[in-house]
C-alpha cells in the first residue's frame, strides 16, 4: 500500500513540475503555429508579450508534459481559430510569481485556451 501511494504522490509530482502558475490572461489573433513530432506546440499571436522575466518570450507553449487529452483540445481550439481568424484568450504564467516556470523548451507556458 505504501508503494502504491508512493507512486501516486511521484506521479503527481511529475506532473505538476511544470505547472507554474496561471496568473494573466492575453486575447489576440494567432499568426503562427508550430507544432513537432515530440508534441510540443507553439503558439505566436499578433500581440505577443515583448519580455518575460524568465521565459523565451518569442513564443507561448503547449507542454508535451501535459496530460494528452487536455493538451490536444487546446491544439484544437487553438488550429480552429487560426483558421477562422479568430481571436483567442490564453491563460499563462507571467513569471511575476516566485513559483512560476517555464515550460520544457524554455517558452511561455499556456495553462488555458479560450
Amino acid at each position: 500500500m505504501n508503494k502504491i501511494l508512493s507512486l501516486a504522490c511521484l506521479l503527481l509530482a511529475s506532473n505538476m513540475a511544470f505547472s507554474g502558475v496561471y496568473n494573466s490572461n492575453i486575447t489576440g489573433t494567432i499568426t503562427s503555429i508550430l507544432s513537432y513530432p515530440n508534441g510540443t506546440v507553439f503558439i505566436l499571436l499578433d500581440n505577443q508579450p515583448s519580455s518575460h522575466p524568465k521565459c523565451d518570450h518569442n513564443f507561448f507553449e503547449i507542454s508535451k508534459d501535459y496530460d494528452p487529452k487536455g493538451a490536444d483540445r487546446m491544439y484544437t481550439r487553438f488550429l480552429t481559430s487560426y483558421a477562422k481568424g479568430e481571436r483567442v484568450n490564453i491563460g499563462y504564467d507571467n513569471g511575476s510569481d516566485s513559483s512560476s516556470s517555464c515550460g520544457p523548451s524554455g517558452r511561455i507556458p499556456i495553462h488555458r485556451a479560450g
